[in-house]
C-alpha cells in the first residue's frame, strides 16, 4: 500500500515537475509572445470602444461655447492678471506684451518679479503703465520652491475686487482664452474655473516632442467624466473670485512643493468646486520642452511633487501608485538586458512596455476624437519612432527620480536638523 502511495506521489511530482517545464518552455517561445500580443491589441481595441468612447460622447454633450465675444459676459469685473516672474526666459517680455495687447477693459497687472536682473530688468520696463504694479520677489521661507507660492500671496496684498487670473510668465495670452474662462463665473455663477489645459507656443507645434506631450498631456480620462472632477488647478490658466481668496486668506506656504495641486487643496478645504472647461481654444500658450534635457528635468519635478504630496498628505493609494511606477519603470529601464540571458523576462519587459503605447496611443485617438481637427497634431511613421523613444526616456526619468527624492529629503533632514540647534 505504501509502495502504491510512494508511486503515485513521484508521478505526480514528476507530472508537475514536466508542467512547470513545459510552462517555462511556452513562456520563453515567441508563440507566447506572438499571442500575448494579440490579446493585448484586443484588450485595448475593447477599452476603446467601451469605455473611451463613453467618455468622449460624455465630453461631447458637455461644448463649451462655440463662440464668444466680451459682449456674451453679463458683466465686467475687474480682471487682476497674478504674474509671479524668477529667473524667466526670452518668453517673460512677450507674455507681459500680450497682456497689454488684450482688449478687456478692466485689467490691473500685479507682477512679483525676482532671480535674476534680466527678469527685473524687463518687469520694470512696465511701471510706466497704470495698470501694471511690480513688486520685487522674496524668496519662499527655507525652500525656493515656495517662492512662487509667496509671489502670489505678496501680491494678494494689492487685491481688493473683482476676479484673479493666475498665470505663468512663460505663458501668452489672448483675448479669447480670458474671456472663455471668465464666462462660468459672470454667467453661470461658478467661483473656480480651470483652462482646459496647456498648449504649445505656435512656432512650437512641428516639434515632433511637443506633438507627443500636447495629447498625452490631455487632461482627466480615467473617472466618469464631470465639470467638477478637479483636485487642483491649474497654475497657468485659473481664475477666481475674491471671494474664494477672502475666504482662504492666503494660499497655504506650510508646504514642501509649490504644486498646483497643492493650491486645489486651498481651495476645495473651503468647500469651493473647481470648474473646468473642455474647449481646447480654452487652453494657454505656454512653453513646452522641445529638448530631451527639458523634457526629463520637467517630468522628474512634476514626478517629484506628485509623491510628496501625496506622502505629505497621506494618500495612501496614489501613494502606492507612484512606488508602483518606479518599481515598472526600473523594470522597464532594464528589461532588454534580459534578452542575452532570459528570454522570458525579456518578452515580459516588451509586453509591458507595447501594453504603455497602446494606451497611449489610445489618448491619442481619445484627443483627435473630442478636439477640434485644426488643433490635433498630425503624426507619420517616423513620428511613431520618436513616441517609442520619447515613452523609454519618460521611464527612464522616472527611474532616476527615487535618488533624487533621497537627496532631497537629506537636505530636508539637515536642514531641520540646522533649525533646531
Amino acid at each position: 500500500m505504501m509502495m502504491i502511495e510512494i508511486f503515485v506521489l513521484m508521478t505526480f511530482t514528476d507530472f508537475l515537475v514536466n508542467l512547470l517545464y513545459i510552462l517555462f518552455i511556452f513562456l520563453n517561445s515567441l508563440e507566447f509572445f506572438i499571442l500575448s500580443l494579440l490579446f493585448l491589441i484586443f484588450f485595448h481595441i475593447t477599452l476603446y470602444f467601451l469605455r473611451d468612447r463613453s467618455y468622449i460622447n460624455a465630453v461631447r454633450s458637455h461644448k463649451d461655447l462655440e463662440t464668444i465675444t466680451i459682449n456674451d459676459l453679463k458683466q465686467l469685473p475687474l480682471v487682476n492678471i497674478l504674474v509671479p516672474a524668477g529667473k524667466e526666459g526670452k518668453n517673460f517680455e512677450n507674455f507681459l506684451k500680450s497682456i497689454k495687447n488684450l482688449s478687456y477693459p478692466k485689467i490691473k497687472t500685479i507682477v512679483n518679479a525676482g532671480g535674476n536682473d534680466e527678469t527685473i530688468r524687463i518687469a520694470e520696463s512696465y511701471k510706466k503703465y497704470d495698470n501694471f504694479i511690480i513688486l520685487r520677489q522674496e524668496a519662499g521661507e527655507d525652500r525656493a520652491a515656495l517662492g512662487k507660492i509667496k509671489a502670489l500671496n505678496d501680491s494678494l496684498n494689492y487685491v481688493d475686487e473683482g476676479v484673479l487670473f493666475l498665470t505663468d510668465a512663460d505663458c501668452l495670452i489672448e483675448d479669447e482664452i480670458l474671456l472663455r474662462v471668465l464666462y462660468p463665473i459672470t454667467n453661470n455663477g461658478q467661483k473656480v474655473v480651470v483652462g482646459a489645459g496647456l498648449r504649445p507656443l505656435k512656432h512650437q507645434e512641428n516639434n515632433s516632442l511637443v506633438k507627443y506631450l500636447q495629447f498625452t498631456r490631455l487632461l482627466q480620462t480615467k473617472v466618469k467624466f464631470s465639470r467638477h472632477y478637479r483636485k487642483g488647478i491649474i497654475g497657468a490658466n485659473t481664475c477666481i473670485t475674491y471671494e474664494v481668496i477672502k475666504s482662504i486668506g492666503k494660499f497655504s506656504e506650510n508646504r514642501f512643493i509649490a504644486e498646483d495641486t497643492s493650491r486645489g487643496i486651498d481651495i476645495l478645504s473651503k468647500g469651493f468646486k473647481i470648474y473646468s472647461l473642455i474647449d481646447y481654444r480654452s487652453r494657454i500658450y505656454t512653453e513646452f520642452p522641445t529638448t530631451l534635457k527639458e523634457l526629463i528635468l520637467q517630468r522628474r519635478r512634476y514626478i517629484e511633487n506628485s509623491f510628496i504630496l501625496h506622502y505629505q498628505n497621506k494618500h495612501k493609494v496614489a501613494f502606492l501608485k507612484i512606488i508602483l511606477l518606479f518599481i515598472v519603470s526600473i523594470y522597464l529601464v532594464i528589461f532588454p538586458l534580459f534578452l542575452l540571458f532570459n528570454f522570458g523576462l525579456f518578452y515580459i519587459g516588451m509586453l509591458l512596455f507595447f501594453y504603455i503605447c497602446l494606451k497611449r496611443f489610445r489618448i491619442y485617438l481619445m484627443f483627435k476624437k473630442m478636439v477640434k481637427k485644426e488643433f490635433v497634431p498630425k503624426i507619420s511613421f517616423i513620428f511613431c519612432i520618436k513616441a517609442v523613444f520619447i515613452i523609454y526616456l519618460e521611464f527612464l526619468t522616472n527611474f532616476i527620480v527615487p535618488f533624487h527624492l533621497i537627496k532631497y529629503f537629506k537636505y530636508l533632514k539637515k536642514l531641520k536638523g540646522s533649525h533646531s540647534d
